[in-house]
């Protein structure tokens, strides 16, 4: 019965590499693909790392990862997770587990927002790596990481590379998102405010997602990597919880521990977006010097 166990995790485990081996063997990059890890090669060192959610990733997506990496002038690696399916809490373990893989940055750009830290919905969440291939050192590495629903979600990572859909991931070949909006529609935003925050905002979350943030800017800093925290243009006033989130991210700065960029009001044209707080490809595109002339004036010389 032993021997019998055995072989059995051996195959399943073999299968489940394999699989991931074969997806992997297709040409990803983060100009075309929502995974992170499926963007890795033998490359490990990058001039900046690129956290966050969808605000942080959709400066890659569309195949716009070159223009990115053209205007800043060095090279990137964005594993921005977006889709509401990743918090904070993974997202520091992604950084936790590139620099345990030799990986190196100059800086962090780590994209922040009310409600990336006011919520626990996404760090909750079990579907954050269906689309991450399937690594031994990543599992292993994850389980000694504290976080919700830690089991469920690499139960989910390691079913998903069983399934037809896995196999069948290619690279998106989109090279634009030219949707954009009509018009600012105020009952829209506030519509995205309950979606945002369904259960309001948690002083709870907040307090335990400061944590993690400064445990991540604290690992950054002791490879010798600055941080800093970036928000992205909205086509509103605030964020619920802007006062709050704007002064924890100044008292930050104010102690010399992450520069804080805020680009909320950078663009207020609507056709630049395709929701109220998302930039559609030209949106990326005329942000992107604001941002590079924002780093510019803060960031050191290497």
């Amino acid at each position: 019965m032993g021997l019998f166990l055995i072989l059995a995790i051996s195959v399943i485990t073999g299968v489940t590499i394999l699989s991931s081996v074969y997806v992997q063997s297709k040409d990803f990059n983060p100009g075309n693909t929502e995974s992170n890890l499926l963007t890795l090669n033998n490359k490990k060192d990058f001039d900046y790392l690129f956290l966050g959610n969808s605000h942080a990733r959709n400066f890659s997506r569309n195949n716009q990862h070159k223009n990115l990496e053209k205007e800043l002038g060095g090279t990137v690696l964005n594993f921005g997770q977006g889709r509401g399916i990743c918090g904070i809490n993974d997202q520091y373990f992604y950084l936790k587990y590139l620099l345990n893989q030799g990986y190196s940055f100059k800086y962090v750009v780590h994209a922040v927002s009310p409600p990336y830290l006011f919520d626990d919905l996404r760090n909750q969440s079990t579907t954050t790596f269906f689309e991450e291939p399937f690594s031994l050192s990543f599992l292993t590495q994850y389980l000694k990481h504290p976080a919700p629903n830690k089991f469920a979600r690499l139960v989910h990572y390691s079913k998903t590379k069983w399934k037809l859909n896995w196999l069948k991931l290619t690279p998106l070949k989109k090279t634009e998102n030219v949707n954009a909006l009509e018009k600012i529609d105020l009952k829209a935003v506030q519509k995205g405010f309950k979606i945002a925050h369904p259960n309001g905002l948690s002083d709870e979350a907040f307090e335990s997602n400061k944590n993690i943030l400064n445990k991540s800017i604290e690992l950054a800093k002791s490879h010798g990597i600055q941080t800093i925290l970036l928000q992205t243009p909205i086509l509103f006033d605030a964020w619920p919880g802007q006062e709050k989130f704007n002064h924890y991210c100044k008292s930050l700065e104010d102690k010399n521990l992450a520069s804080y960029i805020d680009l909320s009001k950078a663009i207020d044209e609507h056709h630049f977006f395709y929701d109220h707080h998302h930039l559609n490809t030209p949106g990326i595109k005329k942000i992107l010097p604001q941002l590079k002339l924002s780093l510019d004036l803060r960031l050191p010389k290497h």
